[in-house]
């Protein structure tokens, strides 16, 4: 029973459905949004749901989060998990994300996307789906030593509303295009637009990659001067009024569109969280390239990603990409490795047919557990 079911039964939830006991009704929750939604309070006993009785009396006790402020004074396990430091720099745990909706409660809810501490049940969605699909039509023919190195990112303004007022320049992916200005600043002849270079002047950038110190840098910022960046925005979103959206264009300029074909020849691909897990990585993942990712959120499968053997980890206020990048230059042949490693994970679950598998356990399991008198 569910009212808000969003995916499609005929891709993902209906070929499973044979599996689960005839015997016995069960009731679930799925959320339609791709924010989690459980987290009890360290005071769990006044957290007990009552699916049946949703208006109970013992609803009207149970902590309420009315921000994501409240969520490390209601619970220890976010505040030992997410520090200030991050917290300070994730919209999601700012006073204005762009949905917020947890609720301290002890009931199982099926979820696509959710962060340490909380309680949800992850399961697949629609768009996992639909990336698989799109996945088994694609394949990356760059090999390692033909790509260029290049740090790639493309994307929008999501994690918090970008509006005036909402402390919008701390959010993430601003602080991501914040750097880029840095080292735009550093390294002009570095930074393009693959959207917009010929693809003669793209290839050129293979060759350089040569290491010229001025007499100004030391050898690490001579090893980041060989990497070229091409990252930014190409389109606003979560953002309130007009005039808003035209004065942050002028301060933050567009970038070009730029198709995964096109991407495929970078060497380093950048993943960011967004509003709240980052979708590219599944795809990502499954190229010949080395994922960099800044992030909290995971999805059904992202929890098997170990840093530094899948993927390369970048803090969130990208303090350490200067580092990161450099660690790449220097250890080719270790990224290669990564690139390979992740590659062999996702394609674990990079299928319909694995995440019909997954989901169908999920409830199988659920319908096991689940007692209709208690």
């Amino acid at each position: 029973m569910n009212s808000s079911f969003s995916y499609n039964p005929e891709n993902v939830f209906s070929p499973i459905a044979h599996i689960l006991p005839r015997e016995k009704s069960f009731i679930y929750a799925v959320t339609n949004i791709d924010y989690p939604v459980i987290l009890p309070a360290d005071d769990s006993n006044k957290n007990d749901f009552d699916y049946k009785n949703s208006s109970s009396s013992s609803r009207k006790q149970r902590v309420k989060y009315a921000s994501p402020k409240d969520l490390p004074k209601y619970s220890k396990c976010i505040a030992k998990t997410f520090p200030s430091e991050i917290r300070e720099t994730h919209a999601f745990f700012s006073q204005h994300p762009w949905r917020f909706v947890v609720q301290s409660i002890n009931a199982p809810v099926f979820s696509r996307a959710k962060i340490a501490c909380f309680a949800d049940i992850l399961i697949p969605a629609e768009y996992h789906a639909a990336e698989a699909r799109r996945m088994q039509e694609f394949v990356d023919v760059v090999e390692w030593k033909d790509k260029l190195n290049v740090l790639f990112w493309r994307g929008s303004t999501t994690g918090g509303v970008y509006d005036y007022g909402t402390g919008w320049r701390r959010f993430h992916r601003t602080r991501l295009i914040d750097w880029e200005r840095k080292f735009r600043a550093r390294f002009p002849w570095m930074v393009f637009d693959a959207g917009k270079t010929q693809d003669s002047a793209l290839w050129a950038l293979k060759n350089s990659s040569l290491c010229l110190p001025l007499s100004n840098q030391n050898r690490n910022d001579c090893l980041l001067g060989t990497v070229a960046v091409d990252v930014g925005f190409n389109v606003v979103m979560n953002a309130m009024s007009l005039s808003f959206i035209e004065s942050f264009i002028k301060e933050y300029p567009y970038k070009s569109y730029v198709q995964h074909k096109t991407a495929t020849r970078f060497k380093y691909l950048l993943v960011v969280d967004g509003n709240t897990w980052p979708g590219r990585m599944q795809w990502y993942l499954s190229t010949k390239s080395v994922v960099l990712y800044a992030g909290v959120f995971h999805d059904f499968f992202m929890s098997q990603l170990v840093p530094w053997v899948h993927y390369v980890p970048v803090r969130l206020d990208f303090s350490d990409l200067d580092e990161k990048l450099v660690w790449l230059v220097l250890h080719d042949d270790s990224a290669r490795k990564i690139s390979e490693n992740a590659r062999k994970l996702v394609s674990g679950v990079n299928s319909l047919e694995a995440m019909q598998c997954y989901t169908g356990l999920a409830f199988l399991e659920y319908s096991w557990l689940y007692n209709d008198e208690s």
